[in-house]
Formats: structure tokens, C-alpha cells, sequence
């Protein structure tokens, strides 16, 4: 139970940051503690009301949420109003979202002092966040670019060609992480199902950057805000996630990003809402050697329909735009309106692929595992007809014509499945789909287990590997082509 003495203020302060963290770990209040907590909301010292609204937000106690509000309205220290909200957060607000919309615009139109600022902007972000998670975001529609810009396709490392050998129609060149473009267009870009991300380049910063408001100047300078702004046909506040990438003073890095998000914020005027959640745009700045920073620009008002069918995955389903480089190394030993079979299928994601890039045939997917078939049922049903899904061990899969190819993604190792049980996943790859292929018909497997693939090779000499792609050296994931030839 929580005692207040108020002449021993320090070692209550002490107390109540104890137990601050007890809660967030899950300890429950007592009644007398919830009371006495409720009655500190109305304490004369500032960090007391603090403390007593963090603790009543963590323990997610809904009987306080007037009292918070009612501390909330007649709070007078600024740095205090942001915990309210952050513990108001946890409750049922619902009905105080009108008086929300109500204070940030109160706050838009306050004069303040630099050091005030810095207050009410937090206090702005708490509100923007609360009146979201009610409402929704007011989504921002991209319209298109107006001048030539130069946008980085990422990309894994090694596999920048693939990419870079679909987009002979614009000027283009190879970094380290992708493929930069310039264009006055994107839509064709989207046609491309290799990249993982679509990033804007804004342009270097000048100098060496000391500050988050010389930093905030900078990107002024190369226009971002105006950028964004140019692009949307809507003036509302967008939310923006900031991320700073290979800063050498990592732990001042996550005190960079609160900084200058609200730096940006003021100079914006409220425009752009520096949040962790329901985000529009990304704002990724990597450091550079001389103390600036290379800026790009990520926007999610963008189609995203590249992978319309992926609307369930499992921890295990490989990345779409993995297995579109993968098909697309294997396209030129595919055939037009092949028979295909996944043995292995998850969540159907390299049948699909597949089927996209490459005209096929009848296609089936195989899978003990329920939950991944029932999935890929539901993925495939925008992708055409004629392809199947049976819930089957591989081993026992029986079909009245041979295949053309095999495309498969093999089982890993995890917590829950043995080096041996994978080790039998190859042999039976291979013992298998003599039965089931063509001669002459083509394997396409994905794997990180390069020993036994290569002891399987060995021990089976009607197979022959055609290509051996390196997709990560680091964690042996590699890609077969592989013939077939009956002996």
C-alpha cells in the first residue's frame, strides 16, 4: 500500500519510481494505492502528478481516467501535460476526442517561448497520436512527381542486377544497397517485382550537422517538406517517422530523432507529426563520414499492389520480393505452360511468383502443415485458376501425370524442428521427385543447408546442378537450378 508523507517528499519520489516500474512488469495496485495515486494527480509539486499519472497509465486503471482529465485541463506546468496523455492512452477516451482536436489547435495558435515550445510540441504529438487511434488517419493520396527525381530501388546485396537488368528505359546505375533511377514517372516502376523499397533521394546535407534545428534548416533546404507537399493533393498533418542510420554516436542517435521530429514539427508549422505510429512517411537520414547526412524520403500514399495476393503470411513465408529474384534467375531454363509442383509450399508465395512471371500449367502445392495451406488457398485465389493446394506429406503424394518443374523453398531448422529432420526433407526432395518429374524436367530450390544439398547431389548422379547462385554467404542461403536426366 502507498503512504504519503509530504515531508519526506524525496524518498516518496524515490518510491513512487519503484514503483513505476513494478507496474510496467505487471504488479497490480492496491484500492488505498489507486486513491492515494488519484489524490497526487492534485499535488503541488510537479513531479509527483508526474509520477502518479505515469503510474495510473501503466497500470491501465480506467476508474482514474476523470481524474487524469480533470488534472490534464488545470495542469499548468507544460513538461507535466504529456504524461497525462501518455497514461490517457492506455484508458477508453473516446469521449474526449473532440476536446483533443479542440486543445491542438489552441496549441497551433499559442505564442510561446523556445524553451515552451519544446513542451507543447511533445504535448501536440501525445494529442495527434490519441485523436488517430480514434479516428483513423486522415490518409494523404500521392498525385505524381513534377520534375526529374532520382529514386533508389533497394535491393539485396548481390542481387542489384536483377533489378538493374529490367529498367533499360530509364538512366540508371548500381549503388551498394540498389539501384538508383531518375525518372519523371513511377508508375512503370512498379511493374518491377525485384526491389524491396522505393526511396525518394532528397540530396546531401552541407557541412558538419551539430544540432537538430541546423538539421531541420537542411532539410528546408532540400525541400523535403515542399516535396511532400507538392506530391499530395491533402494539407492536412501527415505523420512522419524519423530514422537515422549509421550514426557514429549511436546513443545520442534515438535524442537526435525526438529533436529534430520536433524541430520539424515547429518549422512545418504542424504539418509533419514526428510519430512512431500510423506514419505516411519515413524520413531515413544516413550519417556520413564528414558530419552530414545523405537524406531519403519513403511515402506510403503510394499504390502498393505489387503483392496484392499476399494477404496473410506466417513467420516462415519467405519475402515476396525474394522470391520474385529468384524466379526470375531461374526464367530462363523455365518453360511456358509447365507443370509445376512446391512440395514444400508454406503459404504459397514461390508458386505464386512463379505463376506471375512465367506463363504455367496446372500447378499444385504440397504442405503437411494446415494453417499454411488453408493461407495459400486464400492468397491464390486473385491469381488465376489452376492451381491446387493438398494438405500432404510430399512422401506420400500421388498425381497421374509427371511435372515439368519443382520450385521450393526447403524447411529450415528452428527451435522446433532438428538438424535431422531437415536432413530428411532433402533426401526426400530427391528420392521423391524422380517419381513425380519429367526427364529433362528442371528443380528450382531455394535453401540454407548447403552440405546437404551438395552430399544429395553426390548420392544421386541422375540429378545435375546447372547453377549455384550465392543469395547469402554469411547464412549459407543459396539457389539451385537443377536437371533432371532419367538413367
Amino acid at each position: 500500500m502507498l503512504e504519503i508523507d509530504n515531508e519526506k517528499d524525496n524518498e516518496l519520489k524515490e518510491y513512487l519510481v519503484s514503483l513505476r516500474e513494478a507496474v510496467k512488469e505487471g504488479e497490480m495496485l492496491d484500492s488505498e494505492s489507486r486513491i492515494h495515486l488519484q489524490a497526487l494527480l492534485r499535488d503541488k509539486d510537479a513531479k509527483l502528478r508526474r509520477l502518479a499519472a505515469q503510474i495510473l497509465g501503466y497500470a491501465r486503471e480506467l476508474d482514474a481516467l476523470p481524474a487524469i482529465m480533470r488534472a490534464y485541463r488545470e495542469e499548468s506546468v507544460l513538461y507535466v501535460r504529456e504524461s497525462y496523455l501518455k497514461a490517457i492512452s492506455e484508458m477508453d477516451y473516446s469521449d474526449y476526442v473532440d476536446f483533443f482536436k479542440e486543445r491542438m489547435e489552441e496549441i497551433d495558435a499559442l505564442p510561446a517561448t523556445e524553451e515552451e515550445k519544446v513542451h507543447l510540441l511533445k504535448e501536440r504529438k501525445a494529442l495527434y497520436e490519441l485523436i488517430a487511434r480514434k479516428d483513423g488517419i486522415k490518409k494523404h493520396t500521392f498525385t505524381k512527381l513534377y520534375d526529374e527525381r532520382e529514386v533508389l530501388l533497394t535491393t539485396r546485396r548481390g542481387l542489384q542486377h536483377v533489378t538493374y537488368e529490367q529498367l533499360t528505359m530509364f538512366p540508371r546505375k548500381r549503388v551498394s544497397n540498389g539501384v538508383m533511377v531518375k525518372t519523371t514517372d513511377i508508375t512503370p516502376l512498379f511493374d518491377i517485382r525485384t526491389f524491396e523499397e522505393m526511396l525518394f533521394y532528397m540530396g546531401d546535407t552541407e557541412g558538419n550537422i551539430s544540432s537538430p534545428g541546423q538539421l531541420a534548416l537542411e532539410l528546408e533546404r532540400l525541400s523535403v517538406v515542399s516535396f511532400i507537399q507538392k506530391t499530395h493533393k491533402e494539407t492536412h498533418p501527415m505523420g512522419v517517422y524519423i530514422r537515422i542510420e549509421n550514426c557514429s554516436k549511436l546513443n545520442r542517435r534515438g535524442s537526435m530523432q525526438k529533436r529534430l521530429g520536433m524541430a520539424i514539427t515547429d518549422m512545418t508549422e504542424g504539418f509533419l507529426v514526428n510519430t512512431v505510429t500510423g506514419y505516411e512517411a519515413e524520413l531515413r537520414l544516413f550519417a556520413l563520414p564528414g558530419g552530414g547526412f545523405r537524406v531519403f524520403l519513403k511515402l506510403f500514399t503510394m499504390p502498393r499492389n505489387r503483392f496484392h495476393y499476399r494477404k496473410t503470411a506466417l513467420p516462415t513465408s519467405i519475402k515476396p520480393t525474394l522470391a520474385a529474384n529468384l524466379v526470375y534467375l531461374a526464367k530462363p531454363y523455365m518453360k511456358v505452360g509447365a507443370q509445376i509442383i512446391d512440395p514444400f509450399c508454406g503459404t504459397g508465395t514461390m508458386l505464386i511468383e512463379r505463376r506471375m512471371q512465367v506463363r504455367a500449367g496446372d500447378t499444385y502445392g504440397v504442405d503437411l502443415y494446415g494453417k499454411a495451406i488453408e493461407i495459400a488457398r486464400e492468397n491464390s485465389k486473385e491469381v488465376g485458376p489452376n492451381i491446387h493446394y493438398i494438405q500432404r506429406d510430399y512422401a506420400t503424394f500421388v498425381h497421374d501425370y509427371l511435372f515439368d518443374e519443382v520450385i521450393t523453398d526447403m524447411p529450415v531448422r528452428t527451435r522446433n524442428v532438428e538438424r535431422s529432420e531437415v536432413k530428411a526433407r532433402y533426401e526426400l526432395l530427391f528420392s521423391k521427385t524422380r517419381s513425380i518429374l519429367k526427364s529433362t524436367g528442371m528443380m528450382f530450390v531455394f535453401g540454407n543447408e548447403h552440405g546437404f544439398m551438395m552430399q544429395q547431389l553426390r548420392q544421386n548422379r541422375d540429378f545435375t546442378l546447372v547453377k549455384d547462385y550465392v543469395i547469402d554467404d554469411r547464412k549459407e542461403m543459396h539457389f539451385y537450378i537443377i536437371r533432371y536426366e532419367e538413367r
